[in-house]
């Protein structure tokens, strides 16, 4: 698959009348963590839905992990994800 047609298969807003419909049904806080060096998810795209969702008054806290293992990098440094997922879980 593509590029462009792997984001039209994973766009939240589709079949939920747009993005902005399908973030308003997010109820819970919103932790994002990009990872340097993904092209499919580049830290520029998670830094824009991380403003819009605040933009649809969700409580989003923004992180950014430095990895040079790209997209695998939420698979392979885990224990940096947790470090920073922690502090939400024992709320």
């Amino acid at each position: 698959m593509r590029k462009r047609g792997f984001f039209i298969a994973c766009d939240i807003g589709r079949g939920r009348n747009g993005i902005q419909q399908a973030l308003s049904r997010i109820k819970a806080k919103v932790v994002s963590i990009a990872i340097t060096n993904d092209l499919l998810y580049t830290v520029e795209h998670q830094q824009k839905m991380a403003e819009l969702m605040q933009q649809a008054g969700l409580d989003v806290d923004f992180f950014t992990i430095d990895s040079k293992y790209g997209h695998d990098g939420f698979l392979v440094e885990f224990q940096r994800m947790g470090r920073i997922a922690a502090p939400y879980f024992s709320r």
